[in-house]
């Protein structure tokens, strides 16, 4: 008996049949593994146990020259778990930089790794850390963080080793439901601290100590930076910069958007689109040029020369980028591509991205949860399905010869690549380009294939002439002109971008599922198959039953006889039944599924009788979103930082927290007070959200903030009644809302009142369901609480209050809280603020009355539900930081 090559296979029937694609299954094992060792952390003995059994089942298996099918895939699930941990459960030396966050002063030495990224106002960069200055004394750390530094900074470049004064902090989460989770971002870098710190403190201890090689790739990339800055005469330098060495600093945020707009925000990226086409266009010349060796024509080698000369354009188009991770894995993945063509047979596309990916994630285990790899995979993964089965069904776009069919073919992989990553798009930028399929048609061949090619020649004859290299630059410059026209002119349509929900996993692993059936739909089903039915009928012959014996149908095949059953008789026979395909089981599955998701929302946002309270982790600020009966929205002031170019609050907290509720429409905005801590996230809301009204006691303010705000309004002709005609009750949906402060005529008073600043004009309202009364008294202090304790002593009584001014001294005074007489506090405020917030003071006033406190600083997002009798409130940590 012949025995089985050895390897691994699945097995059917009893027979051996090696796994067509075998990569696949140990990606899938390693995805598993990774994402276990996300979720549970630290049983790294558990993954060397599993490890070593499945080499040792392996090892067996080869010895004895038998098929293997679950032992390599443990092996690589065991690999993934183990190759997360130092991320996810790392080991600290007792001299790591982690030691050292605790907010305290210190002197800060260490060498800067990666290149300064120029921001507004300021530097940001990370430093690999040497040693730190501590009680006068010096001790040696290792560990990186992340520096910002303000001001007009000296000219730092990678290598420097540097010294300054700054704290030194932990990377902290807003804990906000759906949050974007910086923790991991900045551990899966291996960032462990965040520092800011002024320019003027840096000092340059010593020039650029970098490796020779990463010293001359950098210095290369600074020379062609400045000579693009200084000869290149065009409007669009800035962005051919981010084209050819990755440096998007010179791109304006107007610009980057209107790129997103138009659906080609990809292209600012150096990703696998821009080394793809490299590869493409390298491969294709070098194929040409090498067709004219008759050497290499005889021996047949001209695609494997060119795919081994290709990958040089490659490297160094990567290199010259800066190599960032997205950056890498697109080389990697295209490299694996050319390596392909050393084969003797095609290669399997699928197979082979599968390599890509597996080779990524044992190089670095976090990419899987990276956007950009995501990304990237999902593209070139629906791209090749889309086009296998396009192929399938229409041979004559196999070759895509033809202007016809090689337009209709750029068409199909630009509709399969936007296809691919929708869902993922929806997820994480929760935008979708409604026009970036026309635009992509136009810009990729214009800048994919005609700017980065020429801008790459330039920088290749850069080092021999630099008047060569800038008449290059400069024709790549003009032509990039005329593609930043294009941009802006799909950009600016009305319609060209709409912001989306986020989808749930449910819904984005439907809608792949829902792709994949839709292209593997057959209509009929394969043939007939055929099966025992039965009919029902009266019995006959005078009643008599059948009895249960089988009869031969003169077919050789046996047939049941009637069986009586009470005044009925079942008579068997064979009856054609067809069998669904997997694609029809899976359509009927995501009918059910959509149905039904579609149904939860629908009751979630429009049908729910209670109201639900949600105090937003926005940092230092306050802000609440309240979900009324019926689908009303009301937003309570939106939080912010002073300045929004640092973080937008509004965009990247505020907004995130709505969508993900499905939220696109917010009835009415409230404006407490003109301060930036409260106002500047309403900016984004009132711009990119329906909005239909908002409430403010119409204070003025000269902060850009203000004036941006109100210049939204009146391009969205948002209604914005003046505070004086606002009634002062209002009734939704059998919720009742009251503004019980300030008094109509406080602004007059103001003149004599020098006490009647922005906060103590807070808008203060008072929400009521049932039994439940909630209080927004926005930051008002102890002379405004004293006013509105005096005019409003019998409605001021609530089951919960939201701490006036943060919990500061000088708010909650005594007689308030006396009137208020909450049953719960909840603290908006910063974590490990420079204001102190909430201060010992207040929370001991809190304590003293035995009110239940909560802090979204220590317990994130405070979530609130009454149906008017009960009340439950649940912090989004369960447990607050110590």
């Amino acid at each position: 008996m012949k025995k089985s090559s050895p390897g691994w296979a699945l097995r059917s029937n009893g027979r051996s049949k090696p796994y067509p694609r075998p990569i696949i299954p140990l990606l899938i094992g390693m995805i598993a593994g990774i994402y276990l060792g996300y979720i549970l952390p630290g049983h790294q003995l558990w993954g060397y146990f599993l490890f070593g059994t499945a080499a040792f089942g392996l090892l067996l298996a080869l010895v004895k020259n038998k098929s293997v099918f679950i032992s390599p895939i443990i092996l690589f699930a065991a690999l993934g778990y183990l190759g997360i941990q130092p991320w996810v459960s790392p080991k600290f030396s007792k001299h790591h930089i982690i030691h050292y966050a605790d907010s305290r002063i210190r002197q800060i030495v260490g060498i800067i790794e990666s290149p300064p990224v120029a921001m507004k106002n300021r530097l940001k960069f990370v430093l690999k850390t040497e040693a730190i200055d501590q009680d006068k004394v010096s001790h040696k750390v290792s560990g990186k963080i992340n520096v910002s530094m303000w001001g007009k900074s000296p000219h730092l470049a990678v290598g420097d080793r540097i010294s300054f004064s700054a704290r030194i902090k932990p990377p902290r989460n807003f804990n906000n439901p759906g949050r974007f989770d910086y923790e991991r971002y900045m551990r899966f870098n291996k960032i462990w601290g965040i520092a800011h710190t002024q320019a003027q403190k840096v000092i340059r201890v010593k020039n650029s100590s970098a490796p020779k090689t990463i010293g001359i790739i950098n210095a290369a990339r600074l020379r062609i930076s400045d000579h693009i800055h200084r000869r290149v005469d065009h409007e669009s330098k800035g962005v051919l910069k981010a084209l050819i060495i990755g440096d998007r600093d010179g791109i304006p945020p107007k610009l980057r958007e209107a790129f997103n707009r138009a659906g080609v925000g990809h292209l600012l990226a150096i990703s696998g689109l821009h080394v793809g086409i490299i590869a493409t266009v390298a491969f294709a010349f070098f194929r040409r040029l090498l067709s004219y060796i008759p050497a290499i024509l005889r021996r047949a080698w001209t695609r494997k020369a060119a795919a081994v000369f290709a990958l040089v354009p490659v490297l160094i188009y990567g290199f010259l980028a800066g190599m960032a991770p997205s950056t890498q894995r697109a080389v990697i993945m295209v490299g694996l591509f050319l390596l392909t063509f050393l084969l003797e047979k095609e290669p399997d596309l699928i197979n082979t991205l599968a390599a890509a990916a597996l080779l990524i994630l044992i190089c670095n285990p976090p990419a899987l949860f990276a956007i950009s790899f995501q990304l990237s995979f999902a593209a070139v993964l629906a791209i090749i399905i889309g086009m296998s089965h396009i192929s399938e069904r229409y041979p004559r776009f196999q070759d895509g010869r033809g202007p016809l069919n090689l337009l209709i073919v750029f068409i199909l992989v630009s509709f399969f690549a936007t296809l691919g990553t929708l869902p993922l798009v929806m997820l994480y930028f929760n935008q979708v380009s409604l026009i970036g399929l026309l635009a992509n048609i136009f810009l990729i061949p214009l800048i994919g294939f005609m700017v980065v090619p020429l801008g790459l020649v330039a920088a290749f004859i850069f080092p021999l002439s630099q008047a060569g290299a800038g008449w290059f630059f400069n024709l790549s410059a003009a032509l990039l002109d005329q593609a930043l026209r294009i941009v802006n002119f799909f950009a600016e349509f009305p319609l060209a971008a709409v912001k989306t929900f986020t989808p749930t996993v449910l819904e984005v692993f439907c809608f792949y599922l829902g792709a994949w059936a839709l292209l593997r739909l057959r209509g009929a089903a394969e043939g007939p198959e055929k099966k025992w039915a039965f009919s029902v009928g009266a019995i006959g012959d005078g009643g008599q039953p059948a009895g249960p014996v089988r009869r031969d149908d003169g077919e050789g095949h046996g047939r049941r006889a009637p069986k009586k059953i009470g005044p009925f008789k079942l008579r068997f026979r064979r009856a054609p039944a067809f069998r669904l395909s997997a694609a029809e089981i899976a359509a009927v599955i995501l009918v059910v599924v959509a149905v039904a998701d579609a149904g939860y929302w629908t009751a979630y946002r429009l049908w729910h009788r209670d109201l639900r309270v949600t105090v937003i982790d926005v940092g230092q600020g306050q802000a609440a979103l309240l979900e009324i009966p019926g689908g009303y929205n009301l937003l309570i002031d939106g939080g912010g930082f002073s300045d929004n170019s640092s973080f937008d609050v509004g965009a990247g907290i505020v907004a995130p927290l709505l969508w993900r509720k499905k939220i696109k429409t917010v009835d009415t905005l409230i404006l407490s007070h003109p301060n930036s801590d409260h106002l500047n996230g309403l900016l984004y809301i009132a711009e990119h959200f329906k909005v239909k009204q908002v409430w403010s006691n119409s204070q003025r303010s000269g902060s850009a903030g203000y004036q941006n705000l109100m210049e939204i309004i009146a391009e969205k002709r948002i209604t914005a009644p003046d505070f004086r005609k606002l009634p002062r009750e209002h009734k939704i949906n059998g919720v009742t809302l009251k503004v019980l402060y300030p008094p109509a005529d406080f602004l007059e008073r103001k003149k004599k009142d020098k006490w009647r600043n922005y906060n103590n004009n807070s808008l203060v309202v008072q929400v009521q369901m049932g039994l439940q009364k909630f209080l927004f008294p926005g930051d008002i202090m102890s002379r405004a609480e004293t006013e509105l304790a005096e005019n409003q002593a019998a409605a001021l009584k609530s089951t919960v209050l939201i701490a006036p001014h943060h919990g500061s001294r000088k708010s909650s005074s005594g007689v308030f809280l006396d009137k208020v007489d909450p049953k719960a506090v909840i603290v908006s405020a910063g974590w490990k603020n420079r204001f102190n917030f909430p201060h010992p003071a207040a929370l001991a006033r809190y304590k003293r009355r035995g009110y239940r406190l909560y802090r979204t600083d220590l317990q994130g997002a405070i979530t609130l539900k009454t149906d008017g009798n009960d009340l439950t409130i649940r912090p989004f940590l369960n447990s607050p930081d110590k």
